[in-house]
């Protein structure tokens, strides 16, 4: 909700109405400043803690782009104490402006370098395989030596090498391989999903090729179209005493929904059958 929410007398009621709790302010620009304030705190106790703590710092970042097209680029820190300890902390969260290029994503993780003083820290990258982040690693290693280069102090030298300290996530690694081979078992995606759905529409027939996967992803999607339709899904299944929960589609970037929709496809073959002899 917008921060002028707390200035809404509805809003205030609601709030005054919970036993104990009553409003401290009711301004926005009290809100905003709060929240401001706070951050810088915790911001100034994040520099001094890893100033006494750290000696070398691992970064690991993703970039990606919100439903309301607002491109953000997150930086997590993980570093070991003295006594090794293992900490980490979300180090930035930023809106990216402009194109998602290697100039702009480079320059925010140089710049938050510079702001918690562990440029010479820096140990590894880990990012995804997109084709902009290994230029960003190469744009952040070149930053880093120009900024150490005047200086005759070796300890102070960078431990960033760029591409040798480039680490690949693994997790993203393992998806694409994942992807690749449902690819191969002819598992469909969302825009074959809606050309059968068009298809079937225009009363055409579905590619009788099709994997079972592929056909479960058309019947999902055509299921969850339409609240008629998921109507009708729910009373064929409570006419045949039967779980009337929908099954969930599968989402090209929630990694687990693949595996989520046919499990719960299996569990309800009967409805499916029911629903298609229907």
């Amino acid at each position: 909700m917008a921060f002028s929410c707390i200035e809404s007398p509805f809003f205030q009621q609601m709030i005054n109405d919970i036993p104990g709790i009553s409003m401290l302010f009711t301004s926005r620009n009290t809100l905003t400043s709060r929240i401001s304030a706070e951050f810088e705190l915790d911001r100034q106790q994040l520099i001094e803690e890893l100033a006494i703590s750290s000696q070398t710092i691992a970064l690991s970042l993703d970039g990606w782009t919100s439903n309301n097209d607002v491109s953000i680029l997150a930086i997590i820190g993980h570093w070991l104490a003295e006594d090794f300890v293992y900490n980490k902390a979300v180090l930035e969260f930023v809106e990216i402006k402009g194109a998602k290029t290697r100039e702009n994503m480079g320059r925010i993780v140089l710049e938050l370098l510079r702001e918690l003083d562990i440029e010479y820290k820096l140990l590894s990258i880990t990012a995804d395989s997109a084709s902009n982040n290994k230029t960003l690693i190469d744009t952040v290693e070149n930053g880093l030596q120009d900024q150490f280069s005047h200086l005759d102090n070796l300890s102070n030298t960078p431990r960033f090498h760029g591409q040798a300290s480039y680490i690949r996530c693994l997790a993203h690694v393992l998806n694409r391989i994942v992807k690749k081979l449902l690819e191969t078992l002819k598992s469909g995606n969302r825009a074959s999903a809606e050309l059968a759905i068009e298809q079937v529409t225009n009363r055409q027939y579905l590619n009788t090729t099709d994997s079972a996967l592929a056909r479960l992803q058309v019947l999902v999607l055509w299921v969850s179209g339409t609240p008629e339709r998921k109507s009708q899904w729910r009373n064929v299944c409570r006419d045949c005493n039967l779980s009337t929960s929908l099954i969930q589609y599968d989402v090209d970037n929630r990694w687990n929904s693949t595996y989520l929709m046919l499990q719960a496809g299996i569990k309800a073959k009967r409805q499916i059958s029911r629903w298609i002899s229907s």
